[in-house]
């Protein structure tokens, strides 16, 4: 399997926090942290005649591109991604989307975010 990296301090936002290394390349990194929220929900209970509350924890995965001391959040979403890599120079977003077309890269997993994010690497000098 791939070795999994966990680090505190990458950035100032996350000084005390943990954050997953899942890409690193020469112009970009690829970190994510896990975050749980609660979901309360309230069903009424006709046998007892009262309302019974429960709640479910729900996993996140947050995404965060770290480029030039600069942290972005993005989904794993094509417009988000592009928008966040094309930021510094608006002809990396033609680039990148001509490269996603051409791969029939979706940007659906993580594995494809890597490839995406290697791509980005060449472009840079």
């Amino acid at each position: 399997g791939r070795k999994v990296v966990f680090q505190k301090g990458i950035h100032p936002k996350f000084s005390k926090e943990f954050l997953t290394i899942n890409y690193t390349g020469r112009n970009v990194f690829l970190l994510s942290q896990f975050v749980t929220g609660i979901q309360k929900s309230e069903e009424l209970n006709l046998v007892a005649g009262s309302l019974d509350e429960s709640r479910k924890f729900t996993p996140k995965k947050l995404y965060f591109l770290l480029m030039d001391g600069e942290l972005r959040q993005v989904k794993l979403k094509r417009k988000s991604v592009v928008k966040a890599l094309g930021k510094s120079n608006s002809k990396y977003k033609k680039k990148l989307n001509l490269y996603l077309k051409r791969k029939k890269n979706e940007l659906k997993t993580e594995q494809d975010l890597h490839s995406l994010l290697a791509y980005y690497d060449t472009l840079i000098e």
